[in-house]
């Protein structure tokens, strides 16, 4: 955690979150981008690691949405990550946030699981049953900027949930052994 967050230039004390994909439209970063100004401004020196290919999605629908906002120093973009890389990077943040508009099982938030790092996921992802049914995270509709920046941010002011979604998330992952 400590290696990461030096590496990245963040604060042991920040609040962490992480995105691991293909970083495509389909993956909703852009859903992200879109909260991260009401996420900053609700939980100060809030960081976000934006881990994977530099998709020319990015570039259309990310970077424009964080630069407009003068929130482009705020994430930290680490590029494609493998093997023990992306173990190391999920367990740097406090919270996986994984608001995919559609696609199947999304194996990172059981990657994120493994390393009890829970997740904020949209509804849009198949791992949303198991993230609800086991109270792993929570899970909200798939496009819904309002909701995601809510669940975000609940999630990082509530130490004592995410430490309960921490234990609940490593139970999911032995669901996937």
């Amino acid at each position: 955690r400590e290696s990461v967050r030096q590496r990245h230039g963040i604060a042991a004390d920040a609040p962490v979150v992480v995105t691991l994909s293909g970083n495509h439209k389909g993956k909703g970063l852009q859903d992200l981008a879109a909260s991260w100004a009401g996420i900053v401004a609700t939980v100060p020196g809030c960081r976000w690691l934006l881990c994977g290919p530099d998709d020319p999605w990015l570039a259309r629908g990310v970077w424009p949405v964080l630069r407009a906002a003068g929130l482009e120093h705020t994430v930290r973009f680490t590029g494609p990550l493998q093997g023990v890389a992306v173990f190391e990077h999920l367990a740097a943040a406090d919270l996986h946030v994984n608001p995919t508009r559609c696609e199947g099982l999304n194996m990172v938030t059981v990657e994120a699981a493994a390393v009890g790092t829970p997740t904020v996921t949209s509804d849009g992802a198949g791992i949303a049953d198991w993230v609800s049914a086991l109270g792993a995270g929570a899970v909200v509709p798939a496009g819904d900027v309002a909701a995601l920046r809510e669940a975000v941010i609940a999630a990082l002011l509530d130490a004592e949930l995410r430490l309960t979604w921490q234990g609940r998330s490593r139970i999911m992952a032995g669901d996937f052994s």
